[in-house]
């Protein structure tokens, strides 16, 4: 039964919609925040505030999204893959559920 489980999981998120967000991710209490916007507004300042009280840079510069379960969005960095919360591979610092 554990493997049908995890397999399924792995066959949502193999086939799951994706997409690109141009800009930075940061993890602020558990939820996945894009900052994006024009060219030189400050965004990479903004970014930089927020690593130093103590929150999590996600992605920079480029998110990759993935829609789970047409109800979850989950972000991560260019050159990782997600994967489903609790599963083997989950890593926390590469993943993170968006609000909508």
């Amino acid at each position: 039964m554990k493997f049908i489980n995890l397999a399924t999981l792995a066959l949502e998120m193999m086939f799951a919609p994706r997409g690109t967000e141009m800009g930075s991710m940061i993890d602020i209490l558990g939820v996945g925040v894009i900052i994006r916007g024009e060219s030189g507004i400050g965004k990479s300042k903004s970014i930089l505030a927020l690593i130093e009280r103590g929150y999590s840079l996600v992605a920079d510069d480029i998110t990759k999204v993935t829609l789970v379960d047409g109800r979850e969005v989950i972000g991560h960095q260019r050159g990782t893959h997600p994967q489903p919360h609790g599963s083997p591979g989950h890593r926390d610092h590469q993943c993170r559920r968006m609000s909508a």
